[in-house]
């Protein structure tokens, strides 16, 4: 099986023949590319003999967030408990997570420890996000693996807390963005349809 969402590496390693893949996983790739070009850390690396942590902290001149996949080779459910302190966040920060496969906010998030909870042969990638509660600010998207650092080219910032982004895409995706509402004080989801022509999006 393919399991590139466990990399926010340079690399892609796929173990499928791309010409007999269903259109489902050639999906799936094309949540890669373009490539990041920026290496992932493995937050475990001696802990076990395969790293299950892949961790990348991504700056971008309108937000900072982290990015970490939590993969599970294994036979059996795989239960974490991930340090944030381990990821630079403190436990004063007011943090967002979301979850890039589901598509839906992760709440097992408190006492400085996220905990997460991943089937057999299966992955969990998420996008960590300090937020201010009086801005609104993008927490994923489902374009990319890292959720905002290669489909959006434009954020602009106005009075009262109300944002506006561009995302484009190579070709034309139906998918979804989620961000942090100041007004609604909650994180709020909506689909969007989006091609290299780029779509504008308020966060209000």
């Amino acid at each position: 099986h393919s399991m590139p969402s466990a990399l926010a590496v340079p690399d892609i390693v796929l173990g499928d023949r791309l010409t007999l893949l269903e259109p489902e996983r050639i999906e799936i790739i094309k949540k890669t590319l373009p490539l990041y070009g920026e290496s992932a850390i493995p937050l475990d690396m001696f802990e076990q003999t395969v790293p299950c942590l892949w961790w990348h902290h991504v700056v971008k001149p309108w937000s900072t967030w982290e990015v970490l996949s939590v993969v599970n080779f294994g036979e059996a459910s795989l239960v974490k408990e991930i340090p944030l302190i381990k990821m630079g966040l403190g436990r004063e920060q007011t943090l967002v997570a979301w979850e890039f496969w589901s598509r839906q906010e992760h709440t097992n998030l408190s006492d400085g420890l996220l905990r997460v909870v991943v089937p057999p042969h299966s992955v969990k990638t998420l996008r960590l996000t300090p937020i201010q509660p009086h801005s609104s600010a993008l927490v994923g998207t489902s374009f990319h693996l890292i959720m905002g650092a290669l489909e959006v080219h434009e954020v602009r910032s106005y009075s009262g807390g109300r944002t506006s982004l561009r995302i484009a895409r190579p070709s034309t995706e139906e998918g979804s963005y989620a961000f942090w509402s100041a007004q609604q004080q909650r994180v709020v989801s909506r689909p969007l349809t989006v091609g290299p022509q780029g779509a504008n999006v308020e966060l209000t």
